[in-house]
């Protein structure tokens, strides 16, 4: 009987194949998949900013881009929607990675790989101040994440969720994911502060996407100035408030109170006289009462990333100081 004798390969060369096998195997694989866009995918990965001096920045990347909600004019109707998901036996809301179930397949041209956007409208909304055309904006939408199609059955599909910015849950309505462009931005010129608004596009910051009353920089806030007032994705407000006190969280009167006549331990003898040296000629409350019309408090800017008929999407870009709902836009000159 012949012995035939085989030769152990050396460890190290399993490596070296696994190593060159590895990215031909993922090519393979993947190749079908097409990724998110740069500005989503770029900001999920949490990599370093351009350096300001190579390109002017962007208003928005990322979740503040995707997931910056809108206000829009008719109640969203006949959409997919999340009916399950994989573990909903153990966690009522969901996130990034978890696989969900929707209630639309192959009999709906549902495809693998599909992007959807994971929306939740939360019902009517009624700006409180008065503007032309009324005060109902349209049904606020909250964007929360995006899925990604990953098995399609008959009147059913499969997805993971590939981005969440908020708490998913069963039954958010699922859009067409569409890639999206945020503006260009330059802060580098100073902020007009001291100089009087344009008069253009008169507005009001309605609401904050976090349902916040104080804002700054970098939130995303709803106006009511929309596509019908002539609004576009990039245009720049300037936002104001008429008097100073405007955004007093109460009214009450402003007068110092300086006691004219010192009282206490002291004989009335060396009292002292009936005036303060503090006590002002005139009221200060009264004053202002009385005083006509002073300049706009400049105390930041915004720009528009999303328009819809009646009310715009926007980031407020710059502050001088805290900002609310309810303060004045004007369009910038």
């Amino acid at each position: 009987m012949r012995e035939s004798t085989y030769r152990l390969i050396s460890p190290e060369y399993f490596f070296v194949i696994a190593a060159l096998s590895l990215p031909l195997f993922s090519t393979f694989i993947f190749a079908q998949t097409p990724p998110l866009p740069n500005n989503l995918r770029l900001a999920e990965s949490a990599k370093e900013p351009a350096h300001p001096g190579v390109a002017t920045p962007r208003v928005a990347t990322g979740k503040d881009l995707y997931c910056a909600g809108y206000i829009r004019a008719t109640q969203p109707t006949g959409l997919a929607k999340i009916i399950g998901a994989e573990e909903e036996q153990r966690v009522a809301r969901l996130g990034q990675g978890d696989v969900v179930y929707i209630n639309a397949g192959r009999s709906q041209n549902i495809r693998p790989d599909t992007l959807f956007s994971i929306t939740r409208p939360m019902g009517n909304f009624r700006s409180p101040y008065q503007r032309t055309g009324g005060k109902d904006l349209g049904v606020f939408v909250r964007e929360l994440g995006v899925l990604r199609v990953i098995e399609v059955q008959g009147q059913t599909a499969i997805a993971r969720i590939v981005v969440s910015c908020d708490d998913v849950q069963l039954g958010d309505l699922l859009v067409n994911f569409e890639e999206r462009t945020a503006p260009e931005t330059d802060v580098r010129e100073p902020l007009p502060r001291y100089q009087p608004t344009s008069g253009q596009k008169p507005g009001r910051i309605v609401l904050q996407r976090e349902q916040r009353e104080n804002i700054g920089p970098r939130d995303v806030v709803y106006v009511d100035l929309g596509a019908e007032n002539g609004v576009k994705v990039g245009d720049k407000f300037t936002i104001f408030r008429n008097k100073p006190d405007d955004a007093n969280l109460f009214n009450a009167n402003d007068d110092d109170i300086v006691v004219r006549q010192s009282g206490g331990f002291e004989s009335d003898k060396f009292k002292g006289g009936k005036f303060s040296g503090g006590h002002p000629y005139e009221a200060r409350q009264q004053v202002k009462n009385t005083r006509g019309a002073i300049p706009q408090k400049i105390v930041g800017e915004l720009v528009v990333i999303a328009v819809e008929g009646k009310a715009a999407t926007a980031i407020v870009t710059r502050t001088t100081q805290e900002i609310h709902t309810g303060d004045h836009i004007e369009a910038l000159r």
